[in-house]
């Protein structure tokens, strides 16, 4: 056996290979990817489910805690990242004001 071939060799250029590949995959992930829009205080919010095939919970956003995070009141108060809040989309019941010249009929 050749002793030249048993040693081991170091690998040059590591940190640069490595700064090559996080910018491909940061490239190929930016290209479907896009900006979610901040939630307000106050605003309802749905949760997505800790576990899959589990009902989302609906909640209130109560702050901002950092810029990707926000703190929700459901239940008990939690800490959610955006891409698992949703903005609760309000019913047509709730969006419709009655008509100006409505009077209900009282018999």
């Amino acid at each position: 056996m050749n002793k030249q071939s048993s040693q081991p060799k170091a690998v040059e250029n590591v940190e640069e290979k490595i700064k090559v590949k996080r910018q491909k995959a940061k490239a190929h992930y930016d290209k479907t990817a896009k900006p979610l829009p901040e939630l307000v205080v106050g605003q309802e919010v749905r949760l997505a489910p800790l576990q899959k095939n589990k009902a989302w919970d609906s909640g209130i956003c109560l702050s901002k805690f950092s810029d990707r995070s926000y703190l929700i009141i459901e239940n008990k108060t939690v800490c959610r990242n955006r891409v698992f809040l949703k903005p609760k989309e309000q019913s047509e019941s709730d969006t419709l004001e009655p008509h100006a010249g409505y009077s209900p009929i009282h018999s």
